[in-house]
């Protein structure tokens, strides 16, 4: 079963139960960006758990626009892609050459990260790491350093899906921590186990439970829509 397949049986609610135990919200590109809301937690202001993220497919580019629901101040968002089978998780990256870079790969300074299971390419891929520089594309690997993809200098960032592996669907969850790596209990979507207690901070267990969904319809699909769409049109005018 692909990636695609998964997607869809997710929406129409008879996916896998591993799915279904973290999986919160699935959106299928449209006509509008997909906007997703509905975070938690609020120990830095709520500048995550208040938020909005939005997808959208132009072209052959995927477009991720952050709203934020609080000011960034030295606080970063990451949000995590799973774009395709495998990936890495936290405790096997440690890149600390900057605070998008020690964001990313190691949000506390002393403690690990559990990410949500059930997404459908297992770990997450790439990141996104959204503060007040802008919006940075890494790529996930092992070791002491991520690789850098793409930059802008805004809260939002268009991404050729031909950079992430072409997914026709897309997993992913955020958290937000501080450029010194002091973990934030701000999640979208929310998540109850970092919620529902104070900051993690440097060293406190936290785990992110929950992830979202953004369906990318492959090019045939996209092509019977349109063909439905225009006879729908056609029965409407000779009426």
């Amino acid at each position: 079963m692909n990636r695609f397949s998964l997607a869809v049986l997710a929406a129409a609610g008879i996916a896998t139960g591993a799915a279904h135990a973290a999986l919160i919200e699935t959106k299928t590109d449209g006509a509008s960006p997909s906007v997703y809301s509905g975070g938690g937690g609020s120990g830095f202001g709520g500048t995550l758990g208040g938020a909005s993220i939005s997808f959208d497919t132009v072209g052959s580019n995927l477009d991720v626009s952050f709203t934020p629901g609080g000011s960034f101040g030295s606080n970063i968002v990451v949000i995590m892609l799973d774009t395709k089978a495998g990936g890495v998780d936290d405790a096997s990256m440690n890149d600390t050459a900057d605070g998008g870079r020690r964001a990313v790969s190691s949000p506390q300074a002393n403690a690990t990260l559990a990410y949500p299971s059930g997404m459908a390419g297992g770990l997450p891929d790439y990141a996104l790491a959204i503060g007040s520089f802008g919006t940075v594309l890494f790529e996930l690997t092992s070791g002491t350093s991520l690789n850098f993809v793409q930059f802008n200098p805004a809260s939002n960032i268009s991404i050729p899906l031909s950079s992430i592996g072409t997914p026709s669907s897309i997993d992913w969850f955020a958290y937000l921590t501080s450029d010194t790596q002091f973990l934030s209990n701000e999640s979208l979507p929310a998540s109850s186990t970092l919620n529902s207690g104070g900051n993690p901070g440097f060293s406190g267990s936290a785990s992110v439970d929950n992830h979202n969904r953004f369906v990318v319809p492959e090019p045939a699909s996209l092509a019977l829509l349109g063909l439905g769409a225009v006879g729908l049109l056609r029965r409407r005018q000779s009426t």
